[in-house]
């Protein structure tokens, strides 16, 4: 629910908003949903207020929150959100959550990880190798 409250996504000039984010076009609500979700920055996400989850929850269709479960699973954006989130924004997310979003949340998951699944037994020692070799230095 962070993306959507993002002013880069939501597209409202907020005293909260980067001048560079409205200058680069980021918050122009015309591009489509998935890309203004991908511009959304962990300062972006810092930045949203428990006031922003409740104005989000409000209009937020059930495609749009599926949406935007699985772009958090598929780039873990996920992590962005724990370590950005607000205090505040998370008590209010996590105490609006229904039943029907939480089967949602499980079923997108749920479906993502069957992909990953389906595609280890393909995966070679040496496929994992050449995956991990650009990090291997970082260590």
């Amino acid at each position: 629910m962070w993306l959507f409250s993002s002013p880069i996504v939501t597209g409202r000039s907020s005293s909260s908003a980067t001048p560079s984010s409205a200058a680069n076009g980021y918050g122009d609500a015309s591009l489509p949903l998935e890309l203004r979700l991908i511009r959304v920055s962990e300062a972006d996400i810092s930045r949203v207020t428990a006031e922003d989850v409740k104005r989000v929850r409000a209009r937020l269709t059930k495609d749009e929150l599926t949406t935007s479960l699985r772009l958090m699973g598929e780039t873990n954006r996920i992590a962005d959100v724990i370590a950005s989130a607000s205090p505040s924004a998370w008590a209010e997310a996590a105490a609006g959550v229904t039943e029907a979003q939480m089967g949602l949340s499980d079923s997108v998951m749920r479906d993502r990880m069957s992909l990953l699944y389906n595609m280890l037994s393909t995966v070679s020692d040496s496929f994992l190798d050449a995956m991990g070799s650009p990090y291997a230095s970082d260590r």
